[in-house]
């Protein structure tokens, strides 16, 4: 299979630079936003006969090109990949067995034509999988990962740009290291572009930095001692869901170096932290409205005006600006760039409409002051806004008034409305005006705005609420309208056992109003009471959003309320907001409560209803040397759990102190995954922390103070806590557990039983929680089998396991990551056990499995039961049934090891195995009556969990994994069909083939309807490396991988599954066909010469060897082996391909000698002759000189002495030296100075010397 972006290309390659296999052209640019690299995948053999690989690619543009590769895995199998440019000359080098362990070779190319080329080096064989990624050049090495040095940062600015990605297994990710001569604040600034998510990781000890917005610019600050740091920015862009993968990224970096500040040295002087209480913000008035928009919270703050809240970050919210100049802010509504304020309290502080301009958030500036004509208080504004006109109502007046605000500056009230009512509280418009009163809801239509100022009596709908079962009290409160449907909350007359009564209340109504033709006729208009529901304090305000009614419930916090069978509402969730929610906004997973005296409280929407979000704050500085301490101050307001964890560069010590500088707990080390974490339950109040090493070391540290829930199980230490003996007596336990940002707490217990019993775990989880059981060592390991999960919201959950007498562990904890803590509350019984049969006519019938194969397949049927067996219990029966030829399997956890059998109708033995984990009994079986006998063969007393699986057949042994073996793969296509599956007990298929040479294997296979299934491959003779998973996604969809393999055995492997977790079926066809890349045995070995002269010296050199072989561009070796005609093989050496002698030979001693010489090809084929070397016998004459003691010659002397010099470029010669005694001595020399020759036969005297015809010495 292939992709625009993954190109796969079947060799054979070029075995020489001229006949280069050619991939073709790659043409990548550097375009906004960035594209994905271009990958070209290819595999292919080299070595032996195939000694050199060589393929060819072109640029049109200067990229970075990368290779990686993979090589037989678990072996010594080495290839050396060569990048050579247009001229075949070589750029850069990398040997290696594995890309990923040996490096990449990467480089920046220009545009043209270069070349990859692969070798071993030796007739070693070996497979290779190849990667080419054409993409962004790179400005910091991405092989070697050698940090690029900026120097000392100081407070100047070090900019850097460059590119980072990863795919398909090749990264870049860029290193960089600079120094500090001081401690300083380290300043990261940087820019990513479109949809790229960058960071940046500072070392081991440190956390990572991200910027996961599209080309926004992100900073942090780290404060660090002196010394050297590296960093490292990595990261990817935008996903390509078509291509499967992340685009690259860009980033702009931008570094400096500042004072830093200093956390407080002593305890008077701690830095304080404030208050760690997440989403609040206490404004100073009475927060009665809260609109969102963008990054700002919009408060109608009473007599404090108008206050505008930074949410960008909901852990740190911060005043912006605000506007209280006269103002007593009732409500607040956002249109564009201009708060339209209601005004008015009393008489005294004016009652009028404020525009404000909020164009510049942190300035705010009156735009226009309307006083009403018909009112003296404004209450509230319509909702939604609407962007020409302004709905304003006073109870005291009586009136809506309308104003046009075309002209923010000149705002022109246009209409009054009177209500009968004595108090309205609430103003809705769309086509017709909703009015919230005592009487009712009374409904207007919407005035021509081109008449004058007025109101026809006729623009009067109606009550809706007037004849429906409910009634009013006066302060309704809140409207809300999506399509004809109207949400009313307020105090409502509600029917209890045929007496009417008020209680706060959610009501929706189902409204249908047309206007009529003739202006003087009544509306028409109907409307239904669909339902309702009771709330458990007076509301004041709701929003509808996808079929959720958020009402502020006063003292009650924030209601959220399932409107979905609007005749059926349901509590969704709870959320406390401390004081009285007075207002709501909902703005994506976030709901912003006015809650009155106390401000601003926000509520993440997407975590457990009743949990808030744990609070995490985060300091970075150092300690030690002559900064010995560092302390800071936090304050709590209500009981929690406090957790410390820190990494430093050295080991410090954490020390948590109360309000009177006592300590409470201290703990040291360096890093808090090895070192554990600093906890404590804390009341409300103000704390300590003591940061110190307690020596002259200095330490970086970076430590984050954790805030969230208590906990009643020790989560530091994890120590279990000890229920004691279980009985038939309930044992409750109550906790909080979470994972969050590094953090986890599980709570773990230990019990004891005094005789086997079923223990029954019943527990209850919070609203939206997910909290499993794990069962510990005593059990056995049960990961293979379904923890105790309960995944529903505030479900009772119970299971049962049978144990024997003992101590038992179990853990429970949180079943998904997630922002907020978990609650539970766990119920534990013991009862007496139940025992299966002891003998197979008491055997415990688990009745009629009815599984059949269908299309598509479904889910196997699973029977789960725990018991035990051993000591007096010995034996354990199981009787079940089937009513169709199925696969049946069995897998067990066990705390001894226990045997298993299977046995049919009569008892008799089919198939057993023995463990006490990870193992499975599987046996295809017809229709008919089975038994399971489980035993330990001893004293032993084990527990065990034991489920049967009955599912499809399997025609591949899905318990050993023992392969398949298909043989020799040839030409003719071999065909399997089977069934896969991946739940609870898995099957896969494994296969094996051989190949006897070099061939391109076909896999196809066809999966079933719904189906998705997998194949990979992997080889064992030679071991090589696993090859990429090839998928089949598709229904029905038939997929191609070929493949080219040098000869050996291969494995490969097949699994997936259905839809729902069901098997999948596969039919898989293999075909194979021969490269024809054969090698042929070498048929002649020739020596170029085949004699050499007598008194020789040894390694002379006597010929060359050559091979006649029918394989082109093959390598051969040679060497002396023996067999007939090796007689003087000791006498010779080879040298490459050069014959030498290896003694001096006399002709006179002996003429000829006998060797035998083999080649070998780089297939390892071989071929050997004998040869005859001759002697050739020498002319052999002596001369005697004499020499007197004044070193005069005689002209015939002399003349040999010239005989030397002329012989002076040859690099030896050797002479036979005669003192006057006659004693010879053997002299070698490499003197290229005649003087010096002289100078000895000077003192000799005499010298005898051997001269051959030639004048050789």
């Amino acid at each position: 299979m292939t992709s625009a972006n993954n190109q796969s290309t079947t060799p054979d390659a070029g075995n020489s630079l001229g006949e280069a296999q050619d991939l073709g052209l790659f043409s990548y640019s550097i375009t906004d936003p960035l594209t994905i690299p271009i990958l070209t995948k290819f595999s292919e053999s080299v070595g032996g006969d195939d000694s050199d690989d060589y393929f060819q690619f072109s640029l049109d543009n200067t990229a970075g090109v990368s290779v990686s590769w993979s090589t037989p895995r678990s072996s010594s199998e080495t290839i050396t990949v060569e990048l050579l440019d247009s001229n075949g000359t070589l750029i850069k080098s990398l040997s290696g067995t594995n890309s990923y362990i040996d490096g990449i070779l990467f480089e920046n190319l220009n545009a043209g034509t270069y070349y990859l080329h692969l070798l071993t080096g030796n007739s070693t064989f070996t497979n290779y999988n190849v990667q080419l990624l054409v993409g962004l050049k790179d400005n910091v090495d991405s092989v070697s990962q050698t940090p690029k040095d900026l120097g000392v940062l100081t407070a100047t600015p070090v900019t850097q740009s460059d590119y980072v990605y990863y795919y398909i297994g090749i990264s870049d990710s860029d290193t960089y290291s600079f120094t500090l001569t001081e401690a300083s604040t380290v300043d990261f600034t940087w820019t990513d572009g479109v949809g790229d998510n960058t960071s940046i990781d500072l070392g081991s000890d440190f956390s990572t930095l991200r910027n996961d917005r599209s080309q926004e610019t992100v900073s942090y600050q780290k404060i660090l001692a002196p010394g050297t740091y590296e960093f490292t920015i990595s990261g990817s862009g935008s996903y390509d869901y078509i291509k499967n993968a992340d685009a690259p990224a860009s980033y702009n970096l931008t570094l400096t170096a500042s004072e830093p500040p200093d956390a407080g040295n002593s305890l008077e002087e701690a830095q304080n932290l404030g208050l760690l209480s997440r989403g609040i913000f206490d404004t100073p008035g009475y927060a009665g409205s809260v609109q969102v928009v963008g990054n700002y919270a919009y408060i109608a703050d009473g007599d404090s005006g108008l206050q505008i809240i930074d949410i960008s970050d909901s852990k740190n919210l911060t005043l912006v600006g605000s506007y209280d100049d006269d103002l007593y802010a009732n409500e607040a509504e956002i249109d564009g760039n201009y708060a339209y304020v209601a005004n008015g309290v009393d008489h005294i502080r004016g009652n009028n409409l404020q525009i404000i301009d909020i164009t510049n958030p942190d300035n705010p500036v009156l735009t226009a002051d309307h006083n009403p004509t018909l009112m003296s208080e404004i209450n509230f504004l319509s909702k939604p806004f609407r962007s020409k006109y302004v709905y304003v109502n006073s109870n005291i007046s009586r009136f809506v008034e309308i104003i046009d605000i075309s002209d923010p500056e000149n705002p022109i009230s246009d209409y009054g409305l009177p209500f009968p009512a004595s108090t309205s509280y609430d103003l809705l418009v769309d086509s017709f005006i909703y009015l919230g009163t005592s009487k009712g809801l009374e409904v207007y239509d919407t005035p021509p705005y081109e008449s004058p100022f007025g109101l026809d009596i006729n623009y009067y709908v109606g009550n809706l609420t007037y004849s429906l079962p409910i009634g009013f009290s006066p302060d309704m409160r809140g409207i809300y309208k999506v399509d004809n449907y109207i949400y009313l909350v307020g105090n409502f007359q509600f029917e209890f056992d045929n007496f009417r009564n008020y209680h706060p209340g959610l009501a929706i109504l189902e409204v249908n109003i047309t206007r009529p033709n003739n202006s003087s006729d009544p509306y028409n208009f109907t409307s239904t009471l669909k339902g309702t529901y009771i709330l458990p304090s007076d509301a004041h305000s709701l929003q509808v959003i996808d079929n959720i009614a958020y009402i502020a419930n006063g003292t009650s916090g924030l209601q959220l309320i399932d409107v979905s069978d609007p005749m059926n509402p349901q509590l969704q969730a709870s959320y406390d907001t401390w004081v009285t929610a007075v207002d709501v906004w909902v703005e994506n997973d976030y709901a912003y409560v006015a809650d009155g005296d106390r401000g601003l409280k926000i509520i993440d929407l997407s975590i457990n209803a009743g949990a808030e979000i744990p609070i995490i704050t985060e300091l970075q500085e150092f300690v030690g040397g002559d900064d010995s301490d560092d302390y800071y101050q936090f304050s709590l307001d209500k009981t929690a759990g406090v957790s410390v964890a820190w990494s430093s560069s050295e080991s410090i010590t954490v020390e948590l102190l109360d309000s009177n500088k006592t300590l409470i707990k201290s703990l040291s080390g360096t890093n808090i995954y090895d070192d554990d974490v600093l906890f404590d339950n804390l009341k409300a109040g103000t704390y300590y922390l003591h940061l110190l090493t307690g020596n002259n070391t200095v330490s970086n540290y970076d430590v984050e103070l954790f805030v969230g829930p208590t906990d009643n199980v020790d989560n530091a230490s994890q120590t279990p806590k000890d229920l004691g003996d279980l009985t038939a007596t309930s044992v409750t336990q109550s906790d909080y557990i979470y994972t969050y940002s590094g953090f986890s707490d599980s709570d773990t217990y230990s019990f004891t039983l005094t005789e086997a019993s079923v223990v029954d775990f019943t527990w209850t989880d919070g609203v939206g929680d997910n909290t499993n059981i794990y069962l510990g060592s005593g059990f056995g390991t049960f990961e293979d089998l379904l923890p105790y999960y309960n995944g529903d919201y505030e479900e009772t959950v119970s299971y049962q396991r049978t144990l024997g007498a003992g101590t038992y562990e179990f853990t429970i904890d949180y079943k998904y990551i997630s922002n907020a803590p978990a609650s539970y509350n766990l119920t534990l019984t013991a009862s007496e056990a139940p025992d299966a049969g002891n003998s197979l006519g008491e055997a415990q019938d688990l009745g009629l499995f009815s599984y059949s194969i269908t299309s598509p397949l479904t889910i196997p049927i699973f029977k789960e039961f725990s018991e035990v067996v051993g000591g007096d219990d010995s034996d354990d029966y199981f009787k079940f049934t089937l009513d169709n030829t199925v696969g049946v399997s069995a897998s067990w956890s066990s705390s001894e090891t226990i045997t298993v059998e299977i046995l049919d109708s009569n008892g008799t033995f089919i198939k057993s195995l023995s463990s006490n984990h990870n193992d499975v009994l599987f046996e295809n079986l017809n229709a008919g009556t089975y038994y399971l006998h489980l035993l330990t063969g001893n004293n032993t007393v084990s527990a065990y969990d034991l489920v049967l699986q009955v599912g499809p057949t399997d025609n591949v042994d899905n318990a050993s994994q023992t392969p398949k073996d298909l043989g020799d793969l040839t030409t003719t296509p071999f065909n399997q069909s089977d069934y896969v599956h991946g739940n609870r007990i898995q099957d896969h298929d494994i296969y094996s083939l051989t190949l006897t040479e070099e061939t391109v294997v076909d896999f196809t296979w066809t999966d079933g309807v719904g189906d998705d299934t997998r194949f990979q491959l992997w080889s064992i003779s030679p071991v090589f490396a696993t090859f990429n998973y090839l998928y089949n996604w598709e229904d029905e969809e038939t997929v191609s991988y070929q493949e080219t393999l040098g000869p050996g055995t291969y494995r490969f492997e097949m699994w997936g599954s259905g839809p729902v977790y069901a098997p999948a079926s596969y039919d898989l066809t293999l075909t194979a066909t021969p490269t024809g890349n054969t090698n042929d045995s070498p048929t002649d070995i020739t020596l170029s010469n085949t004699t050499i002269d007598e008194n020789e010296p040894i390694n002379t050199e006597i010929g060359t060897l050559t091979t006649t072989d029918t394989d082109a561009e093959e390598t051969f070796t040679y060497s002396l082996v023996a067999g007939e005609g090796d007689t003087d093989n000791s006498l010779f050496t080879i040298d490459g391909n050069v014959l030498r002698s290896n003694a001096i030979f006399d002709f006179e001693a002996q003429e000829t000698y006998s060797i035998r010489v083999e080649t070998t090809d780089s297939a390892n084929n071989t071929y050997s002759e004998a040869f005859i070397i001759n002697i050739e016998d020498i002319n052999e004459s002596i001369a005697t000189l004499d020499i007197d003691d004044n070193g005069a010659l005689e002209p015939q002397e002399y003349n040999l002495i010239n005989l030397y010099s002329s012989q002076l470029d040859e690099s030896e010669f050797d002479f036979l030296i005669n003192n006057f005694s006659n004693d010879l001595i053997g002299k070698n020399s490499t003197s290229t100075d005649a003087s010096s020759i002289f100078s000895y036969l000077n003192e000799v005297g005499e010298i005898l010397l051997d001269i051959d015809g030639n004048n050789k010495v």
